[in-house]
Parts: structure tokens; C-alpha cells; sequence
């Protein structure tokens, strides 16, 4: 190529690339191109479902069974079976019932909507019910030690009727046992009715027609129950099976009173 040629090149390239560089605004940069080789920024994880369940009625209670949980009307009747979950807080005072599924997703059911609806664990957290304070009730009788109570009350409960009160003890060892008391007179009296070595018991609130609804396990540290359950309790010692919960089962009931 002769030397004009290639001379008449170079001027038009320089000004070719002053032209472009006077359109660019001040400060403006240029990037080089991002190759399609370019790994592709991460993808959030799409945010848990919720869980839909059939109708639910005002009250009822949920079980630990069979590697899940089973929702159960207070008639006894099974409404659903949810696999992969467990009760988060099963033996809180009643209030926000908390699920746990495998791998930590937190779920809180909703019964007015018939859901479990997924929640941030510092949500959860906020949700847990803390033990009440204040509780004045006797010591329950036998339940003193060198003048000092053995244990404390974890929670109490009034009854619709409003003369009634369904209290949670702590004893030694931790062991749980429910009592109930009137308001007028007399000690609190274990809900089983047992004068002597009454056996672990949950309390998980009243119904609407004033019976108390208490769970028996098998028992850990104190004396179990033959059949592990969630019963009803017309009076100490008077109740009526609702469901059977296996022997390292827990259960929470919804729509206390």
C-alpha cells in the first residue's frame, strides 16, 4: 500500500475516535462487554408456600403422630395429616400454634383462614409465649419441700364460666402436672383426681362448654398414663378420651378459652 494511502488512513481513524470520545459526556467510562461466559448472579430461593387446610373448627387440637401432625376436632375426628412437620412449641401457654419443618422453615396456623402460613424465625420468635408471672394460686398440696415450694406455676387459665381456673404446675425434675382450682375456696386438686402420685399432664385450655382439655403423656420423669391422649375434663378425675397421641407425642390445642 503506498505511504499516502496508508497515511490518509491514519488521520481518518484519529478522527474518527476524537468524534466519538467529544459525544460522550464528561466523567462518562467506557466497560469492556461482559462475555457470554459470565456466570449468572445467585437466584434467592423462592419463599416456602403456605399450607392449605381443609375447614377448621373454632376449637380443636393438633397432634405429633407418625413423623407429621394430625389436626383433630374436639369430637374426635381427624380433619387433616400434614407430613415433614412438628409443634414448635407444644407446651406454651395456648396461644399462636408454631410448626418446624425439616431443613428450619417456620409456619404459624391461621384458623380463620384454614392455613399454615410460612413465617420468618424472628417472627416465630416473637410468637412464643412466654410463662406468666404473678400466678396467685396455693402451692399445690405435697408440693412443698423444708418450707419452700418444689416447682412453680408455669400459667393459669380461666374457665368460661368464670369460676373456674385450669393452672399449670412445674415440679421438680420439671415434671408437669395441670390442676384445677375454684375461686371461692379450697387447694388446687390435680386434674386426673390422683390424691397421690398423679400422673404428667399438659393443660391446653377450655372448650366452650367448660370442660378442660389436658393432655396425658406416657410421662418421662413422673408416673404416665395407660393410654396416652388429649382428654376432656368434666371434673378432677371425670374425663373422656378425644384422641390418642404416641408415646413421645405432644399436642396444642387451638381456640382456647
Amino acid at each position: 500500500m503506498p505511504v499516502t494511502t496508508k497515511l490518509l488512513i491514519s488521520v481518518a481513524m484519529a478522527a474518527f475516535m476524537t468524534a466519538c470520545t467529544a459525544a460522550m459526556p464528561p466523567g462518562t467510562s467506557i466497560s469492556p462487554s461482559v462475555s457470554h461466559g459470565s456466570p449468572s448472579p445467585p437466584v434467592a430461593p423462592p419463599a416456602p408456600a403456605s399450607i392449605a387446610l381443609p375447614w377448621l373448627p373454632p376449637q380443636g387440637v393438633v397432634v405429633e403422630r407418625n413423623g407429621g401432625v394430625v389436626f383433630v376436632g374436639l369430637d374426635g375426628g381427624v380433619l387433616a395429616k400434614i407430613h415433614g412437620l412438628r409443634l414448635a412449641n407444644p407446651t406454651e401457654a395456648p396461644g399462636a400454634i408454631l410448626f418446624r419443618r425439616r431443613g428450619g422453615r417456620w409456619f404459624v396456623l391461621d384458623v380463620a383462614g384454614s392455613v399454615l402460613r410460612p413465617v420468618e424465625r424472628a417472627r416465630a420468635d416473637r410468637l412464643h409465649e412466654a410463662d406468666g408471672h404473678a400466678i396467685h394460686l396455693p402451692t399445690p398440696p405435697g408440693m412443698m419441700v423444708n418450707g419452700e415450694p418444689a416447682g412453680h406455676w408455669r400459667f393459669a387459665l380461666l374457665a368460661p364460666d368464670g369460676n373456674r381456673v385450669l393452672a399449670q404446675w412445674s415440679g421438680e425434675c420439671e415434671v408437669p402436672r395441670a390442676y384445677v382450682a375454684t375461686l371461692q375456696s379450697g387447694p388446687p386438686v390435680p386434674i386426673t383426681g390422683a390424691t397421690s402420685d398423679a400422673p404428667e399432664s399438659f393443660a391446653l385450655g377450655w372448650t366452650r362448654g367448660d370442660r378442660a382439655l389436658v393432655l396425658l403423656p406416657e410421662g418421662s420423669c413422673g408416673t404416665g398414663a395407660r393410654q396416652p391422649g388429649v382428654y376432656a375434663f368434666d371434673a378432677p378425675g371425670s374425663a373422656s378420651l378425644i384422641t390418642t397421641v404416641p408415646s413421645t407425642g405432644l399436642a396444642r390445642m387451638w381456640g382456647s378459652r
